[in-house]
């Protein structure tokens, strides 16, 4: 007789094996981060409190304590200013960013003639690091968008927003994200690239089902079509909060490095730095926090 078959003793579940997977995908990141970003992590917080004298040899670090952080905070009258322009100008972005690259998306991801073209187009932006946009703007082609945003903002269009019942400060937002495209349009390479992956994994027989129940495409995009994608979003909203406040478009990105060559010197641009990278990060997490708690997660 065959002996009975025994069971192995150590079986890893589903999600374990799941999670096993997850890390063996970020190891590789995760490595590279502590072999080339922590050392010069921690050396950039040694300037940040330190005055860095260049010599024939290299460079001296004479320590000042706080004073870096409170000629930035205190005394130097364009930091403070041109963060908040940075801020400002990122909350106005970055639903732009969102609500055109899930228009884009849904668009290029129905079948038409010419759907690969119109993909190739928008992706343009970001495989030319949007050296096109900016070309683009420094020439007559960008009269047709300036145009544009001459239209809107003449008095007749406003007063017509208005008369549909739009607020105020929404028919501002959208006369200020006019003015804005060709930045919105650089931005929204990869979100765009990150909506389309989500838009494909959605099994088609969710909207047959929605469709044979009598839903609308209103109904199947809000019951379907968002929740569905909706972990996404603040994979996008990450991404582009990121990219916004890092950009070299950023006022700030340019006034740090003003700083290091024309201004207070090194330590001072790196506690500037530091600062807004604490800035950053917090607006990160809070973002990531409140988005999340209206995020879907099939099971």
């Amino acid at each position: 007789m065959s002996e009975p078959r025994t069971r192995p003793r150590f079986r890893l579940k589903l999600d374990q094996r799941r999670a096993i997977a997850g890390y063996a995908f970020t190891l590789p990141l995760l490595v590279g981060s502590l072999a080339f970003v922590v050392s010069p992590l921690v050396q950039s917080i040694a300037f940040s409190f330190s005055n860095l004298e260049i010599t024939s040899a290299g460079y001296n670090l004479r320590f000042v304590g706080l004073s870096n952080y409170r000629y930035a905070l205190l005394v130097d009258t364009h930091y403070v200013q041109t963060f908040t322009t940075a801020v400002l100008q990122m909350v106005a972005e970055v639903p732009a960013v969102l609500v055109f690259s899930f228009i884009a998306a849904a668009l290029v991801n129905r079948p038409f003639l010419g759907r690969g073209l119109a993909r190739t187009i928008l992706f343009l932006p970001v495989i030319l690091t949007a050296g096109v946009i900016h070309n683009l703007e420094a020439q007559d082609l960008m009269h047709q968008i300036k145009g544009a945003h001459a239209i809107l903002t003449s008095q007749a269009v406003q007063d017509f927003l208005r008369q549909v019942r739009l607020p105020a400060k929404f028919v501002g937002y959208i006369i200020d994200a006019v003015n804005s495209l060709p930045s919105v349009i650089g931005a929204s390479g990869v979100p765009i690239l990150v909506f389309m992956a989500g838009l494909q994994s959605i099994p088609h027989s969710y909207y047959e089902v929605a469709e044979m129940e009598g839903a609308t495409e209103w109904e199947k995009l809000w019951t379907i079509t968002l929740p569905l994608i909706s972990p996404l979003v603040v994979t996008n909203l990450i991404y582009v909060i990121a990219d916004s406040l890092t950009s070299m478009r950023n006022p700030l990105i340019q006034l740090l490095r003003e700083t290091v060559w024309r201004g207070a010197g090194y330590g001072v641009s790196v506690a500037m730095s530091w600062v807004y990278f604490m800035v950053v990060a917090f607006i990160l997490v809070i973002a990531s926090a409140v988005v999340s708690r209206r995020v879907f997660y099939e099971k």
